[in-house]
């Protein structure tokens, strides 16, 4: 058996929003878009994993070009035009009183918070939340709800469990979503919490990283599915950064809040 035939085959390709596809102060690339659009050509399903309301994210990008999307940290789930609230039952009544007390945002779900807010907020939430960091941000969420959480039911929804899964993200609430990968990749302003639960740092930042990314360990072919690039030196993908080809620590910068 070659090597070639060897190496797994790519089903799901699964990319946070803010940081990583979207740089905050301009458009995601369309050369980003036109390489996703050939990833998802090749067979691989692409599913966008994002703290963002859906409100908010169909300003931003057209969403048309995700086989499924994972809205506010987990919370939403939107696979064919059908949208899924996956917080538990007894989640909105906990919700409204929370809102009563702290306002919100276009979220459906969660509550969005500046992370500032911790100190005045944390203490009397109560045993019926979570909370969740990303960066700047800090989201009140129901029990059980990450990002992980959310993938996994974007997958099933997909009929996709099994396939290899490769994340990319920037944030620590990329955490949960790490944790299911088969390749976590974490692009060049992350935080460091993400940076040291990844396989591979980009050496660039945003969208350039995940373009990095995704050409250094996707080959996308004209037919079938794509498959996972080896190392130059035959490693599997998840090894390669390891070595003298992984950006060090003080290499990588913080995005801008």
């Amino acid at each position: 058996m070659t090597r070639d035939s060897r190496r797994p085959k790519v089903g799901v390709l699964a990319l946070d929003f803010d940081g990583t596809i979207y740089p905050g102060d301009r458009p995601v690339s369309p050369a980003l878009l036109r390489l996703l659009a050939s990833v998802k050509g090749s067979g691989v399903n692409l599913i966008l994993v994002t703290g963002r309301s859906l409100a908010e994210l169909k300003g931003l990008v057209d969403l048309s070009l995700f086989d499924a999307v994972v809205a506010e940290n987990g919370a939403l789930l939107v696979v064919g035009g059908k949208e899924t609230d996956l917080s538990p039952p007894e989640w909105h009544a906990v919700r409204r009183k929370l809102l009563e007390r702290l306002g919100g945002g276009k979220e459906e779900v969660i509550i969005s918070l500046a992370r500032e807010e911790e100190g005045s907020v944390k203490s009397w939430l109560g045993r019926e939340v979570e909370v969740e960091f990303n960066k700047d941000r800090m989201m009140v969420i129901p029990p059980g709800v990450d990002k992980g959480a959310g993938l996994s039911r974007a997958i099933e929804a997909l009929a996709a469990r099994g396939r290899p899964l490769m994340c990319i993200g920037d944030g620590e609430n990329d955490v949960a979503m790490f944790r299911i990968a088969d390749l976590r990749v974490a692009v060049k302003n992350s935080s460091d919490i993400l940076a040291r639960e990844a396989d591979y740092v980009s050496r660039r930042s945003d969208g350039a990283g995940a373009s990095e990314a995704i050409k250094r360990f996707i080959s996308v072919r004209t037919t079938g599915r794509a498959s996972m690039k080896p190392s130059k030196r035959g490693e599997p993908p998840w090894l390669a950064p390891k070595g003298r080809d992984a950006p060090h620590s003080s290499q990588r910068r913080r995005r801008r809040c």
